[in-house]
């Protein structure tokens, strides 16, 4: 209750990512920088650890889980997609890839997914991530104009798909790529 609004805005973003660092939690305020009350809140803080090796902030289980609960029941919708979505470029410019999509999905932003900096070695070294279970629920979730507008990604994925032993993806995606060659075709 003593918390201003902005510092109780930054702690429920923060705790949907877990592990933050000043940077992370500064784009969450939409500044460069994090303003000195913040950087003395999480200083402060019993339930946020400071790991200077790594550094990131921690936050411990009990306070995170009461944050994200919050985050989730009791915030609007266009703050959630907000701060997932900042969230979701966080990680991208980190190269975590596989962590920004899932975010990304939750607000179903499949033009960010598609957009992220996909390679098939990256995507074989995320198996034990279920990446592959996941770019078959992207398949069956984003419209098909939508993967249309991505070939590269889709030919990428398709294929990995083909690797993995999922012939019904492989094949939706091989007719979207005919498709999507015929459409860009004929505009020519």
């Amino acid at each position: 209750n003593k918390l201003t609004a902005e510092e109780k805005e930054v702690l429920i973003s923060v705790s949907i990512m877990g592990n933050f660092t000043i940077r992370q939690a500064a784009a969450m305020t939409g500044k460069e920088t994090l303003p000195e009350n913040l950087r003395q809140l999480l200083a402060a803080n019993d339930f946020i650890k400071f790991f200077p090796r790594e550094n990131v902030y921690h936050i411990h289980s009990i306070l995170r889980d009461y944050l994200q609960t919050h985050f989730y029941c009791h915030q609007p919708e266009d703050f959630q997609n907000r701060a997932l979505r900042i969230a979701g470029r966080c990680y991208a410019a980190d190269s975590q890839l596989f962590t920004a999509a899932r975010l990304y999905y939750k607000i179903k932003d499949f033009d960010a997914i598609l957009s992220l900096p996909f390679d098939s070695v990256y995507i074989i070294n995320q198996r034990e991530e279920n990446m592959f279970d996941f770019i078959k629920v992207v398949f069956d979730a984003c419209p098909e104009e939508t993967l249309c507008k991505y070939p590269f990604v889709l030919l990428m994925f398709s294929y990995v798909m083909f690797l993995w032993g999922d012939p019904e993806t492989f094949r939706k995606g091989c007719q979207l790529i005919d498709f999507s060659i015929k459409e860009n075709y004929a505009s020519l």
